[in-house]
């Protein structure tokens, strides 16, 4: 039997928002659907006590970190030992140097094959990105007990793919180039010779293998859950909206904070990009741009852990 679905065209615009947030946070959460149904007769409870949010907020997110945590763990692992070739072609490389030769106008010279390793990251990248889509599309037509087969090779997913994944690849190197000429010019400066370029390298890798390889891997699967998530609402047919679920803990921030309940078109975007967020915090305007691409759904910056739910009029 389906589950029961919110009409809220019988509402006012702004009790509907504020109720679709809390009803929507329960239907997401497979764990929730019993508490759901004890809630609603005829009717829908304007207000949930806190502690009837927070056992449904842990549950919805729970459950998706549960089912991506594979997914990250795999992407970590791709990330690393794409960067471990690059860290031998370039020690490689600076064993090949005599020190007289070791100027900043030949550090270019040091650098591995960039445009192969944008494409081994785009190849890697884009699989991971689909099992991702695929797991989650089939979860979220679990919770909300749609009547459909995601299709994950549908041409807005394919469309998706094909744009973003090499956009991803080419700014991810794009600041490993950057990164690694800074560190090596401030040592060619301080003249250092061999060994000491080659430590550079190594540690500057050996720091990316656990901070930057983390956190790259968490928005890009929370990214690619996002997608999976909305394209199983365009696919549904029953879907028009969209609902930004902020992650709530101690870890939140005052922009993830602000952007919580927030209904909009299934096809908008909440930020463009270039836009920015502003919000008060101690009364001083902290200010988030928008410069990597649109917002039309998590996650907003790095390491951003809210989801998006659907809204059914």
């Amino acid at each position: 039997m389906r589950k029961e679905l919110i009409k809220l065209n019988s509402l006012t615009p702004e009790l509907a928002e504020k109720i679709a947030g809390e009803v929507v946070r329960f239907k997401i959460a497979a764990e929730a659907g019993d508490r759901l149904r004890r809630m609603m007769t005829d009717r829908v409870r304007e207000y949930l006590t806190k502690e009837e949010k927070k056992v449904n907020h842990d549950a919805l997110f729970n459950g998706r970190d549960k089912s991506i945590a594979p997914f990250e763990k795999k992407f970590r692992a791709m990330l690393k030992l794409i960067w471990s070739e690059e860290e031998k072609i370039l020690i490689a490389n600076i064993k090949k140097m005599k020190k007289a030769w070791l100027r900043k106008d030949k550090v270019d010279d040091i650098l591995y094959p960039v445009g192969v390793f944008e494409k081994k990251l785009e190849t890697g990248a884009s699989q991971i990105f689909i099992e991702v889509m695929e797991k989650e599309g089939k979860r979220t037509i679990e919770v909300y007990d749609f009547d459909m087969i995601f299709d994950v090779q549908n041409p807005e997913v394919t469309k998706w793919l094909k744009s973003y994944t090499p956009m991803f690849s080419e700014k991810l190197e794009e600041v490993s180039v950057k990164k690694l000429k800074a560190t090596l010019i401030e040592g060619i400066e301080d003249g250092e010779g061999v060994p000491g370029l080659a430590n550079r390298v190594y540690e500057l890798y050996k720091d990316w293998g656990f901070s930057r390889a983390e956190a790259i891997a968490q928005n890009q699967i929370i990214r690619a859950s996002s997608k999976g998530a909305l394209n199983v609402y365009r696919q549904s047919g029953v879907v028009t909206k969209k609902i930004w679920i902020t992650h709530f803990d101690e870890r939140v921030c005052p922009f993830c904070e602000s952007m919580d309940g927030k209904v909009i078109g299934l096809e908008e975007n909440y930020f463009d990009l270039g836009d920015e967020s502003t919000v008060k915090v101690d009364d001083k305007e902290q200010v988030l741009k928008m410069n990597y691409e649109n917002i039309e759904a998590p996650p907003l910056h790095n390491r951003c852990r809210c989801a998006v739910g659907a809204v059914v009029d």
